[in-house]
């Protein structure tokens, strides 16, 4: 009698682990990947990053369910740079600089690992241009990148392709170009939050002469009639909602079809955007400051039933080996990224380390890295051959406003950034490639190039 209920006892402990710390079994266990990226998507605007207007409620439903993460740092203020990075984990080893450039046919793509292990894989993106990266197709059985892929069209197609290939285990990448600029959702997201409670009315500002917003609306992002930042910030947040409503239509048909229990998820973006922080409006790249290198990151794993907030600073360079840790497969040597499932594993660990961050514009000749620790940051760079550097404390000064001066870097620091700036120069030297003249007509669509 006592050795039945010693068992029942210990089946009942066991449960009631699996309840509180979803684990995968082993390799063998089917799990489905699902990786969402929404371009330019600023965390501080979800809902559920606690943003004052209801911009994302499907995403929200999903971190219900999910790790949050408040301090994930993208490698880059450009998706050209980071979108690769991503994918291959790497950074200063290989760097992708440009949109002609080749990945390192020895790096291993996540997609290229899943291929290895017998997952069905598909690339489907709206951006347009990023395809033209040559190999970042390496390990997909589809590969399309089109600008034509909006979130509606781009979730039924991926909708489609998981009817297609749900006989096996799937990897589906989906990049949203929605919320990007010029900030055009359509009706009835162009209008749901201009002049809400939350509207303000603000002085109006300048048309720039060119696609920079600095102090001034970018001309490619301007609407006749509509000088004032609030409005394009209220565009800026129908986009989201216009992209969190096909979210949830594709999560709801992971659940009809009993797919979500059994799928990992990621939902995060490349950089974030400027919306009048450091005189900037509506552009990215320029120097990595946390409004454009901060990003949403939410993970949600097999079988868990309970969110929880992550405020542990994280690399998405380290994303992909990540991934492949929680599904128990090796993580190739090619990855330089931090693995960080120490966090969502029982009995785990992580430490984090300084995270370096690039940005540039060969055509504007301008560069910038970042050196970011959970309490400092460095920015150094220089346009136009005028030299700049940065100095901030993140937990005093997180909105990045007071410059400190450069005696108060700690030296450490600042040989680490040094060193790391040594080992990108090839970066800093790069060049825009040849283009033909419909991707060059897309990326000036998209405020890039002039």
């Amino acid at each position: 009698m006592k050795v039945r209920v010693l068992i029942i006892f210990l089946i009942l402990i066991a449960v009631f682990l699996a309840v509180i710390h979803p684990q995968f079994k082993s390799q063998k266990e089917r799990v489905n990947v699902v990786f969402i990226l929404v371009d330019a998507l600023r965390p501080d605007h979800l809902s559920c990053y606690g943003y004052f207007r209801n911009t994302s409620p499907q995403i929200d439903n999903l971190a219900k369910d999910a790790y949050l993460f408040t301090q994930a740092i993208s490698p880059s203020t450009v998706t050209v740079v980071s979108l690769p990075s991503l994918f291959t984990s790497t950074l200063v080893r290989h760097l992708v600089s440009n949109w002609t450039a080749s990945l390192n046919p020895d790096t291993l793509t996540l997609s290229e690992v899943f291929k290895r292990k017998g997952y069905r894989t598909a690339f489907l993106s709206g951006h347009g241009v990023i395809g033209k990266v040559k190999g970042l197709s390496r390990g997909f059985d589809k590969f399309v990148d089109d600008r034509e892929l909006t979130a509606p069209l781009l979730t039924s197609k991926g909708i489609q392709w998981i009817q297609q290939n749900s006989s096996q285990p799937f990897f589906l990448y989906l990049h949203y170009m929605d919320v990007h600029g010029p900030y055009r959702p359509p009706s009835p997201y162009n209008t749901m939050f201009v002049k809400d409670k939350f509207y303000k009315e603000t002085k109006k500002l300048p048309v720039s002469e060119t696609d920079e917003g600095e102090n001034a609306i970018p001309r490619y992002i301007y609407q006749e009639g509509h000088r004032e930042a609030g409005y394009y910030i209220a565009q800026y947040d129908g986009g989201i909602r216009f992209t969190d409503e096909y979210i949830g239509r594709l999560m709801k048909y992971l659940k009809d079809s009993n797919l979500y229990r059994n799928t990992l998820i990621v939902i995060t973006a490349d950089h974030g955007e400027y919306l009048g922080e450091h005189g900037k409006y509506f552009a990215h790249g320029g120097p990595p400051w946390d409004t454009v290198i901060r990003v949403p990151l939410i993970i949600k794993i097999p079988q868990q039933k309970k969110g929880r907030v992550i405020a542990s600073m994280v690399p998405t360079l380290g994303i992909s080996p990540t991934i492949l840790s929680l599904l128990n497969f090796k993580v190739p040597e090619t990855m330089e990224g931090k693995n960080f499932a120490g966090l969502l594993k029982k009995n785990g660990s992580y430490s984090s380390s300084p995270i370096i961050s690039i940005s540039g514009n060969p055509e504007r000749r301008s560069w910038y890295v970042s050196l970011r620790t959970e309490e400092y940051k460095i920015i150094h760079g220089g346009r136009e051959g005028k030299e700049l550097k940065w100095f901030y404390n993140l937990r005093q000064d997180p909105r990045e406003k007071v410059v400190l001066g450069r005696d108060e870097i700690p030296s450490s620091l600042s040989s680490l950034l040094e060193k790391r700036e040594k080992e990108i120069q090839s970066y800093l030297s790069s060049s825009l490639g040849r283009l033909d003249q419909e991707s060059r007509q897309r990326l000036k669509s998209l405020g890039y190039v002039q």
